[in-house]
């Protein structure tokens, strides 16, 4: 301790000690705690969305070599996701891709690998923005588990020259037994 302090001051400071490690290593419990009884519940949608004035939907599926879980092509009829038909046509091509990732925490990760993943197709989403396409990376989150990640800056960037947007919704009332893609109106 040191000098010109007295006994009350000494204890004082014993004591914050004390707290302070107690706190410090309490907290620390909790984290762990916390992220060893979500690991199972964690989960996420990434979602490559392309809306397009005039494509044929096929052609993106083709040059991608993905399956979308939605495709129509603008002057269609509208339909539901459940195949309802609704009044009017689609105004634009819409093209939709997406993936359900559960048990990791790190969603940006699954970004970054689909942003090098479409590397290979650079040229391809050029040629859709050019022609006044949109092409969005579209996170889908839970709202109901402590979920974080980091977008490292080099992905930003990646994301930003294929022309990417990058969004993030957050859904409050995901359900755990139903995959997001189904529960869209």
């Amino acid at each position: 301790m040191a000098l010109g302090q007295t006994t009350a001051q000494q204890q004082t400071i014993l004591s914050l000690a004390n707290l302070r490690v107690r706190v410090g290593r309490t907290v620390s419990e909790m984290i762990d705690n916390l992220r060893q009884s979500t690991v199972g519940e964690l989960r996420f949608m990434v979602r490559l969305l392309v809306k397009h004035p005039s494509i044929d939907p096929f052609v993106i599926t083709k040059e991608l070599g993905l399956i979308p879980h939605l495709a129509h092509h603008v002057g269609k009829n509208r339909l539901t996701p459940k195949g309802r038909i609704l009044a009017g046509q689609y105004r634009e091509s819409v093209w939709g891709w997406s993936k359900d990732v559960e048990g990791k925490r790190a969603f940006f990760d699954e970004v970054a690998d689909l942003s090098i993943q479409l590397e290979r197709h650079r040229h391809f989403l050029s040629k859709l923005v050019a022609e006044g396409a949109t092409v969005s990376l579209i996170l889908h989150l839970p709202g109901d588990v402590n979920i974080g990640s980091n977008l490292r800056s080099t992905d930003m960037k990646r994301l930003a020259d294929l022309g990417i947007d990058l969004g993030i919704e957050v859904f409050p009332k995901w359900s755990r037994t139903v995959p997001l893609t189904s529960q869209r109106a």
